[in-house]
């Protein structure tokens, strides 16, 4: 079983994914550029699932009439066929947990790439939410 750390994300407003294709196969057999590959593929398909999270951060901010900001760590199993299997929270400073179980829920149902040779991976991976800056005020002309 392999585990992995992976970089952080910070999330804005994006568009979500309305089309769930299932990833090629991911052949692992060069061990010297298996983890690198098996790390930016995992990257790639949560990417692709951004606007999924980001609705969940929407659906929480509108519900809760405040913004949820802070660190979420979700840890979950990749198995041999691309599913995904226990995912839990491991830490959060996000302090809601109608936002964890509607990102829990959603990163239950993504499909990564299956892995040649056949493996299950164990993933923590962290996404950061914060205000964006407000926009400065815009600067008119001055009157005459």
């Amino acid at each position: 079983m392999r585990h992995f750390a992976l970089l952080l994300v910070v999330l804005t407003s994006c568009a979500p994914r309305m089309v769930s294709v299932p990833p090629p196969p991911l052949n692992l057999e060069d061990e010297s550029t298996s983890r690198d590959a098996l790390k930016e593929a995992i990257r790639e398909t949560i990417a692709s699932h951004r606007g999924e999270v980001v609705a969940c951060y929407e659906e929480t901010r509108r519900a809760r009439r405040s913004t949820p900001e802070g660190k979420l760590v979700v840890r979950f199993t990749i198995q041999t066929d691309g599913t995904v299997s226990s995912p839990n929270v491991q830490t959060s400073t996000v302090q809601s947990q109608m936002f964890e179980r509607c990102v829990l829920d959603r990163l239950s149902t993504w499909l990564f790439p299956r892995q040649q040779p056949p493996g299950v991976v164990v993933v923590a991976y962290p996404f950061i939410f914060k205000r964006a800056p407000a926009d400065p005020p815009a600067k008119h002309p001055p009157t005459q």
